[in-house]
Formats: C-alpha cells, structure tokens, sequence
C-alpha cells in the first residue's frame, strides 16, 4: 500500500498576475512546489473556482507530460472532477485572460492501491 499525504492541497483566492504565459502558473499537486507540500500521489478529486474578473483557463495532467483536460471557467464559476470520473491530477496549469483574476483549487488524493498508481505514473 503506498504511503502519501491525506490532507488536501489547498489553495485559497490566489491572484494570477499576469495575462497568458505571464501569469501561467504550475501546480504540482503530486510533488509539491515552493508554496504548498505535495499529496504524494495524484489527485483523485479537484474543484476550481474562478472568482473573477476574467476567464480562468486550466490544464490537468495525470502524470505530469500528458495533459488530459484543458478547459476555461467564467467569472464566478467553478468546475469539480470526482473520483469516479477518472480525472487524476498530478499537475495543474492555470492562468487568466485578465491579470486581476483570483481563484481557489482544492485537490484530494482519494485512495490509491500499488496497482492503480503503477498504472497511471507507471512503475
């Protein structure tokens, strides 16, 4: 049984700063970054919230080269995966048409069996 982090990755109304590529900003959920320590396995379940102004735009991708959902959120909106659709998150990309754009994301690894993490970041 593999070892890893059972609280979630949390962020909370994080500004963009920038437009596009200025503001892109990696999240790496598995590994963890300089502002938050990584679950230790992929995220089985994610919500983001764009809380505006702008259209936040997002990347997901299950073992960290191939990317699985790309898509944008309005102004006041949110998107959630839950485990049993099989979005698993090791890192995830966003970034704003509007540089004032903040947003949250809240990731949870669920739990992992040996055979299901071999299968998704190989092993």
């Amino acid at each position: 049984m593999p070892s890893y982090k059972h609280l979630p990755y949390a962020i909370f109304r994080r500004p963009v700063g920038g437009v596009g590529d200025a503001g892109r900003f990696l999240h790496m959920i598995m590994e963890g970054d300089a502002t938050q320590m990584g679950l230790g396995v992929p995220a089985k379940s994610i919500t983001l919230i764009n809380h505006g102004p702008g259209i936040l735009y997002y990347q997901i991708s299950s073992n960290g080269q191939d990317v699985a959902v790309t898509d944008g959120i309005d102004s006041g909106q949110g998107k959630a995966y839950q485990p049993q659709e099989s979005v698993y998150s090791a890192v995830v990309a966003v970034w704003s048409d509007n540089a004032a754009t903040t947003y949250s994301l809240m990731a949870t690894p669920g739990d992992w069996t040996d055979e299901e993490l071999a299968e998704i970041i190989g092993g």
